[in-house]
């Protein structure tokens, strides 16, 4: 059966410079494995049948810099052409260009300028990290997860072999942190940390994004499972400071040893200080009614600080809320 498709509306020849197409050329390049030539088909498509790319990792521009975008686009158009690619049924799926869609929407322009060009999966992962990577400013947390997408992608097609591991040659017989290095102009090393990110809960990682946690701290962090790092959140929001590489250190050692207690954290950044902590003792008998009756000490202390932050993160939802009115 054939597929059914929602036709663009115009077709022009469009002339790819090499200061305005650099991306899309290096894009359509790597997918079809050869230099492409700078009069490419391009096709006007409606917004509407447009859709992100599944687990973007790229953040769109903030208010300011898409209202640029926004004013300059209805002054001068689209400048630079999109890349999609079909799907199924009657829409395209970005690979590159998210944030001139979202400007033509704010501009209130209904169509923009696509390159359309079929691809599997993989490519286009490969396709709409490599168009990112030009931008002024890459987030931390966004370069974690294109990183190990890119090579989540090239090790499904054969070419690399598990993100994480080093010691395992691809088919030509280079390592895969090695290539994707060369590709990216970054470390090894770096690619790896970078990567161990994408394990950290969302609060700990929009703190490496703002400068308030470093990298290296967050890096021995993420070995942590995502309840010890609730822990380790709670400290950090306690004390008003992020823990130094060696406390980071110290977290990670100490759960491998264990039991890594609710306690632990702050009681690792409080001794760096010289501070005793207060301690809170709640008796057993007025809770052991609401658990299981083989619920042990430490299951009820998580389950209550568990409950205690969904509450939490509710009343902020709730003020959020009420100064929106």
């Amino acid at each position: 059966m054939k597929r059914k498709t929602t036709e663009p509306t115009e077709t022009s020849k469009f002339e790819i410079s090499p200061s305005m197409g650099d991306a899309i050329s290096r894009a359509a390049a790597l997918a079809f494995n050869r230099d492409i030539d700078l009069k490419t088909t391009v096709k006007n498509v409606s917004l509407w049948a447009l859709k992100p790319f599944k687990n973007h990792p790229y953040r769109l521009y903030d208010d300011a810099k898409m209202a640029e975008l926004a004013e300059s686009i209805r002054e001068n158009g689209v400048i630079s052409p999109i890349l999609i690619r079909p799907t199924e049924g009657p829409n395209y799926e970005i690979v590159s260009g998210h944030n001139r869609v979202e400007a033509c929407r704010r501009a209130g322009i209904k169509t923009i300028p696509a390159i359309i060009r079929e691809m599997d999966d993989d490519t286009a992962t490969m396709l709409m990290v490599e168009a990112n990577q030009q931008r002024e400013i890459v987030l931390p947390s966004e370069k974690a997860f294109a990183y190990k997408m890119r090579l989540d992608a090239m090790k499904r097609q054969g070419k690399r072999p598990d993100p994480t591991c080093t010691q395992v040659g691809n088919k030509s017989g280079e390592k895969s942190a090695d290539r994707l290095a060369q590709e990216v102009g970054e470390s090894r090393n770096q690619i790896q940390r970078y990567i161990r990110l994408t394990y950290l809960i969302p609060e700990l990682r929009d703190m490496v994004d703002s400068g308030k946690l470093a990298m290296n701290p967050a890096v021995e962090l993420s070995y942590l499972p995502m309840m010890e790092q609730t822990y380790v959140l709670a400290a950090i929001q306690s004390e008003q400071c992020s823990p130094t590489l060696a406390q980071a250190k110290e977290m990670k050692e100490a759960y491998a040893h264990g039991p890594f207690t609710f306690d632990a954290p702050l009681d690792i950044m409080l001794a760096a200080k010289g501070k005793r902590k207060e301690v809170l003792s709640l008796p057993m008998d007025r809770f052991a009614q609401f658990f299981p009756p083989d619920s042990t000490p430490r299951e009820i202390q998580d389950e209550l600080f568990r409950i205690l932050t969904e509450y939490q993160r509710r009343q902020e939802r709730w003020r959020a809320m009420d100064m929106e009115r």
